[in-house]
């Protein structure tokens, strides 16, 4: 595939045309390659049934490796998921905590990387939130709520509300220091950040794939460690999740992988077209990906200063990621001008902009152009 920005947005058409599109921590567009690479699945089923069936699956163990080599982790420690809850919620009902342990989480997440955590305070664990600091989530005030009853440190890579990126080397070396599971929520990351679980030391991670991995609802991935697969259980369980699923047999011997997660048949169409969009997105590089998405930003953070509007987001270079969040008075009144104007953003703890491969400065002139009006 040719990769010049011009090729790469009319993979995105017609919705570039249809909207001014900064919306990519919501929900990013597609490109047309995946709804054709799901389209071939769905051939086969209609005019075959299920013959091919196992080829599917070996379409689905190729995609398994292609997404290991998003986050340099192997096929044998990703399992497909519908969803990052579904991850989450495996990580957090595969631990055996005992009463009077305790978990670090943070107030500013998403529901998803929360609500399953806070659950476990009926059995007894006690939930610790790290104290924020405008907007931030500092590694010593992590550090300052950890004791040697403490086993699981999650956070997100990225913060939905206003883009706080955290600093996923310093946690994880927490994290090994003192023996603590480090949990991850990957999903307002993958796909113009770059991941390295080894690095990070991070144990479990879950994302989705229809916000920056540009790929459909219903689909996600969740990794897990070799070393402490057999530590994780799971009630996740059915057929796929057996050592052989084709024996049909009535005795439960796990896969010896992280596919002891997996109930069930996964969703091929979904499989077909995420896996050509990881292609996508190799050809191009998540590096171009990052540089792109920054300089967008980086035009829009000059913009928004020479307007005395106020950025939320954090500027510190490390804590910087595909979203940027400011604020003025009525924001939503402003949100629904941009809605009328086909202008896609969010209203978080402000306007939240996440432009993606896809868009030019020109978006970024358009939504800065309705501001200029709307404050004047």
């Amino acid at each position: 595939m040719n990769s010049t920005v011009d090729e790469i947005r009319k993979q995105f058409e017609p919705g570039i045309n249809n909207w001014t599109y900064l919306n990519a921590a919501a929900c990013g567009l597609s490109p047309r390659i995946a709804k054709e690479a799901s389209n071939t699945w769905w051939e086969d089923k209609l005019n075959n049934g299920s013959v091919n069936f196992h080829e599917w699956e070996k379409y689905g163990e190729t995609t398994r490796k292609k997404f290991g080599r998003l986050i340099n982790a192997t096929d044998q420690e990703i399992a497909y998921v519908m969803n990052t809850s579904q991850g989450l919620n495996i990580a957090s009902n595969g631990i055996d905590f005992q009463k009077g342990e305790n978990i670090i989480i943070n107030t500013l997440e998403f529901p998803s990387n929360f609500y399953p955590w806070l659950a476990l305070k009926e059995r007894g664990v006690e939930i610790r939130c790290v104290e924020i600091d405008q907007g931030r989530i500092p590694v010593e005030n992590i550090e300052s709520l950890i004791d040697s009853h403490t086993r699981v440190i999650s956070i997100s890579s990225v913060q939905f509300r206003n883009g706080f990126r955290a600093d996923l080397n310093q946690i994880g070396n927490l994290c090994e220091e003192h023996e603590i599971y480090f949990v991850v929520d990957a999903i307002q990351s993958l796909g113009v950040l770059e991941m390295d679980v080894k690095k990070y030391n991070i144990d479990m991670l879950a994302t989705s794939c229809y916000k920056w991995l540009l790929g459909p609802d219903g689909i996600g991935f969740f990794y897990c460690d070799k070393e402490i697969q057999d530590e994780i259980t799971t009630t996740n369980i059915g057929w796929m999740s057996t050592s052989n699923p084709w024996d049909f047999s009535t005795d439960l011997e796990f896969h010896p992988s992280a596919k002891k997660f997996e109930p069930g048949t996964p969703p091929w169409a979904f499989i077909y077209g995420v896996d050509t969009i990881l292609d996508f997105l190799y050809d191009i590089t998540i590096k171009k990906i990052h540089d792109h998405v920054f300089d967008l930003l980086d035009y829009l953070i000059e913009k928004l200063q020479s307007l005395d509007v106020e950025i939320t987001s954090s500027l510190e270079e490390k804590e910087r990621s595909g979203i940027l969040t400011f604020t003025v008075p009525h924001q939503e009144t402003l949100a629904e001008i941009y809605q009328k104007n086909h202008v896609r953003i969010s209203v978080r703890d402000g306007i939240r902009v996440s432009p993606h491969i896809y868009n030019t400065r020109e978006d970024i002139d358009i939504l800065v152009d309705i501001l200029k009006e709307f404050i004047s």
